[in-house]
């Protein structure tokens, strides 16, 4: 995961949070628990061997790349509390 960059971000299929602010964390925390739920259900041998026994993402979100961009820097003191 990139935390702090000022690049271009050149991806296609991926969410994009356009700024950040205290709910974002939360949404963040929700699209992880949807894409963790969406590899539990395909992470058997049987679907891993067979992909068209595989179970379809409920929504393009669940498989996505997240992307956050914001106009501020402040992951410094965000990730010393994450210590």
């Amino acid at each position: 995961m990139r935390v702090l960059s000022s690049s271009q971000v050149v991806a296609r299929d991926h969410t994009l949070i356009l700024g950040w602010n205290e709910s974002t964390t939360r949404l963040i925390c929700q699209l992880a628990f949807l894409r963790r739920i969406h590899k539990k259900q395909n992470e058997t041998v049987r679907q891993r061997l067979f992909p068209w026994l595989r179970i379809a993402p409920p929504t393009k979100v669940a498989e996505a790349t997240i992307v956050v961009l914001n106009n501020q820097v402040f992951f410094k003191s965000w990730q010393r509390q994450r210590v």
